[in-house]
């Protein structure tokens, strides 16, 4: 039997900057959704561990540069760990095109640098959102 799919309405954000979880935060809360953060390679392996397919969230969200390692390899590693892993994008300062390469060969949706446009950022994440169904 298959598990039923939650209806939570949870991203998930993979970020160092305080600021801009805050500011992602108040942004996908204005628009019904719930911000589910963490600020380190380790925090979100955490977060992961004991997930099933079915309690994942509907869309993640990762930094490259983070404190103790790069999002590219959370990504890769949780990518490969679970058979329906959620659409995802990047969103961080490596801008050279062999860094967005990586990003978009590894199964990003998208690759977003920073300095970054909140409203680009929110359309293109509801966009994705609107195409799974939420």
């Amino acid at each position: 039997m298959k598990g039923k799919k939650t209806d939570k309405k949870e991203i998930f954000l993979v970020e160092d900057d305080e600021d801009i979880r805050r500011l992602l935060h108040y942004a996908f809360e204005k628009k019904g959704f719930s911000l589910i953060t963490a600020s380190s390679v380790k925090e979100a392996l955490h977060f992961f561990k004991n997930k099933k397919n079915e309690e994942l969230p509907l869309l993640c969200i990762f930094d490259r540069i983070l404190p103790d390692g790069d999002g590219l390899e959370v990504y890769h590693k949780l990518k490969h760990k679970f058979s329906d892993f959620p659409p995802s994008l990047f969103l961080t300062k490596l801008s050279a095109e062999h860094d967005v390469m990586a990003g978009l060969k590894e199964g990003a949706v998208d690759y977003i640098t920073k300095p970054f446009s909140l409203t680009v950022l929110m359309e293109k994440a509801l966009k994705l959102l609107k195409s799974k169904g939420k």
